[in-house]
């Protein structure tokens, strides 16, 4: 079994509390901040128990979590290859990449390039400071190979160091054959309306299984990229809108870079989703007392919304028209609509007139009336009824009043028969406006809309809730003649408002960032206008941050708010903090340091200073009696001794406060003796020496010390007097003999010492 060895690690404490490894305590009012201070407290298990605190200044730094992103941009945008047309020479731009990393900026020179694909140097990669740009390296002519796969990787050069690897598809256009590929261009299909999420709706097939989808504009659908399948994303609802029509965008297989269009028509069919519903049930029913059994009291009438068990009913159930004097048979007098909520045979409608009128006839169908007949001045009505496939008369009828007239005739100029509105339109909302020739007076029918004199139509009031259309009749009267406008307006249910992830982004930006510069891309969730109230980022329709004015050197952190503003007004806002840093300058240090001190210099004493450079933070890898201060300032730290050691070697380390470079260098120190003892006279103060010796002949040696080292301890020995007698060796301090004499020696320390030779004679 292995143990594991666990260090104690004692709590830290903030205002009396304690604080975990994932604890964040507010530092500063506005982030980022590098700074924070905690209160660390300490007590201990006596009686009665001591305690003492301390103010730690800690410094922060964000840490590396993110991979480095490689993005590549190519032509056109909808494909996912770089294609090397036929021709192109070498230099030409095939792709631009460019690397972020949401830790901040890249340290890394060269942040990014080709780790392999690149075996016949067909490719260049222009490596810039914010972006790279793929260039051929050859003539296309000369390129042999039909397609390449360029594997690229991005470094980001942050502690821990994060990599990013990225495949980019490159086909030779002149020695590839491409095959005809044919595509489903016209397609419908059919769907229920209570079908769930992610039903299948129908497939756009083509020949070529290398073709990529992509839905063109905002809808319930979705188109598989590889399989060209639509399935639904949302609940439909046949009251909201019957029919789709999609666009389909075909990416034809590389290496065209052409598309094409294919159109889906999706008819949402209904449903046997509504319970039926009571019409017209009066409150109260009063019956009288003489009533006979078997009488009738009441009819009641229940409407279903469902399939194949609807009536037909006409949405407006008024029309006026006007004809001039003489108008010949066979002009049209209007057309008169009634719809019917079923499906299939039950969904047809047929028109008929109800009066047997003469002069006028319908087309069953279409419901288009005619006149058969010269017609007099005069005014006509017609009434029409309708019925379905199943032979289900239609819930109302339609009445048609016709002016036959010989003076000037009215007719409509401007204005819609359909509008949207959207449910959060409020009262007063201007939704169209209405001209007739001759100018005339025109009113609605509808208590939701108003219409002035002007023929601007308004909305009267809010519109009700769980309303998703609703049908309006315009009147327009001059000269004792009307005509009419059946309006439909469907309800537009509101996208979800703009609303950013996160609402505090912190970054970085070096301050020499170029301008135009991209930073960072937001995404408030829908399609909107962005806004910022800084002077010195931009941001794009795309919501690309960017770098518009150069910031000056007196800034030193930037703070944004990102207005993000939809089509109907509605706003979320982002807060952008930038620490503008300075590009780091290297830190120059040698490898080695060689320093000199004596010894029992005092402590405190400083020796030198590495740097000067407040950004690093130096520290000592060795317990030992040279230290470093934080700044970099090499001190005597505890009393040094030579009979210690003659050398101390101390490494150390400077890391940056915010970032995670670190560097490295030697110090060695060398102690250097004092010179603080005396020599010592030799024990051995008399010499002798035989009769009739010769000159030069040796009398002794003389044997001084010194407990001092190195140079200092050095003996030196010279004579004082009686030079004519005796000689004695600088270094050894050998004594010759001269002729008879007593003398007195010196020393290199001026350290005298009486030394006798004796001779017989004497």
């Amino acid at each position: 079994m292995e143990e594991e060895n666990h260090l104690y690690s004692p709590p830290l404490f903030a205002d009396h509390h304690p604080i975990t490894e994932s604890d964040n305590p507010p530092c500063c009012d506005s982030p980022p901040c590098s700074v924070c201070f905690v209160s660390v407290e300490a007590s201990d298990h006596g009686l009665p128990p001591l305690e003492s605190n301390v103010l730690l200044k800690i410094l922060l730094s964000k840490e590396n979590l993110h991979d480095p992103q490689i993005t590549i941009r190519l032509h056109p945008s909808t494909v996912d290859f770089a294609l090397i047309e036929s021709g192109a020479v070498a230099g030409r731009t095939l792709a631009v990449l460019t690397v972020t990393d949401e830790d901040g900026p890249l340290l890394d020179p060269s942040p990014i390039s080709i780790e392999s694909g690149n075996d016949d140097g067909v490719f260049d990669l222009h490596v810039q400071k914010h972006f790279s740009m793929l260039k051929l390296a050859k003539d296309a002519a000369n390129i042999d190979r039909s397609e390449y796969d360029l594997h690229f990787i991005a470094t980001d050069g942050q502690v821990p160091e994060r990599k990013r690897r990225k495949t980019l598809k490159v086909y030779n256009e002149a020695k590839l054959a491409p095959s005809p590929v044919v595509v489903e261009r016209d397609l419908s299909a059919t769907v229920p309306e209570n079908s769930p999420v992610s039903s299948f709706v129908a497939q756009v097939h083509t020949n070529s299984s290398g073709c990529r989808f992509a839905l063109v504009g905002v809808v319930p659908f979705h188109v598989d990229e590889i399989s060209g399948i639509i399935t639904t994303t949302n609940e439909l609802d046949v009251n909201n809108a019957s029919v789709y029509t999609l666009e389909v965008m075909v990416q034809l297989p590389p290496p065209s870079i052409q598309s094409v269009i294919s159109t889906v028509t999706v008819t949402v069919a209904d449903v046997n989703n509504h319970a039926p519903v009571f019409v017209g049930l009066p409150n109260r029913l009063s019956i009288a007392e003489d009533t006979q059994a078997g009488g009738t009291v009441l009819t009641v009438k229940a409407r279903d919304e469902d399939i194949n068990d609807n009536a037909p009913e006409f949405h407006c159930d008024v029309t006026h028209s006007v004809l001039p004097l003489n108008s010949p048979p066979g002009t049209v007098v209007t057309t008169v609509s009634a719809s019917d909520r079923d499906s299939g045979l039950a969904g047809r409608v047929y028109y008929a007139l109800l009066d047997a009128v003469t002069g006028f006839s319908i087309d069953r169908a279409t419901g288009t009336i005619k006149t058969t007949e010269n017609l007099q001045v005069r005014e006509y009505k017609i009434r029409v009824g309708a019925m379905d496939g199943n032979g289900v008369m239609s819930s109302n009828n339609a009445t048609v009043t016709l002016f036959v007239t010989n003076g000037t005739t009215l007719r409509w100029l401007e204005g819609p028969d359909t509008i949207s509105v959207m449910d959060s339109s409020t009262a007063g909302d201007m939704l169209a406006t209405y001209t007739t020739d001759p100018p005339s007076t025109i009113k609605t029918t509808s208590v939701l809309l108003s219409i002035d004199s002007l023929g601007k139509l308004t909305l009267a009031s809010s519109i009700p809730p769980n309303t998703d259309q609703f049908y309006a009749l315009l009147i327009a009267s001059a000269n004792d003649v009307s005509i009419t406008k059946c309006l439909q307006l469907r309800v537009k249910r509101n996208p979800p408002a703009p609303a950013f992830v996160k609402k505090s982004i912190a970054l970085k930006l070096a301050r020499d960032s170029p301008l135009g510069m991209e930073i960072i891309k937001v995404d408030p969730g829908v399609e909107c206008e962005f806004k910022s109230d800084c002077r010195w980022l931009g941001v794009n329709s795309e919501g690309v941050v960017s770098v518009k004015e150069l910031i000056d050197k007196s800034i030193n952190s930037v703070h944004c708010v990102l207005e993000a503003r939809d089509k109907q007004g509605r706003t979320d806002t982002l807060k952008l903090h930038l620490a503008v840093e300075t590009a780091e300058k290297p830190l120059h240090l040698n490898a080695t340091y060689n320093l000199h001190v004596k010894e029992g210099t005092r402590p405190g004493a400083v020796l030198t200073t590495l740097a000067n450079d407040p950004a690093y933070i130096f520290e000592p890898t060795l317990d030992a009696p040279i230290g470093v201060l934080p700044d970099g300032s090499v001190y005597v730290k505890r009393e040094v001794a030579r009979t210690t050691a003659d050398v101390i070697s101390l490494p150390i380390t400077a890391t940056h406060r915010i970032r995670n470079n670190t560097y490295f260098t030697v110090v060695n120190v060398y102690i250097d003796d004092d010179n603080n003892h005396a020599p010592e006279c030799p024990k051995q103060t008399h010499f002798h020496i035989e009769e009739n010796s010769n000159i030069g002949t040796t009398v002794g040696f003389l044997s001084a010390t010194d407990k001092d080292i190195g140079l200092n301890g050095v003996v030196g020995y010279r004579l004082l007097d009686n030079q004519d007698l005796l000689r004695v060796g600088v270094a050894t301090g050998k004594v010759s003999f001269l002729l008879f004499c007593s003398l007195i020696l010196i020393f290199r320390d001026i350290v005298i010492c009486k030394i006798r030779v004796k001779f017989p004679s004497a």
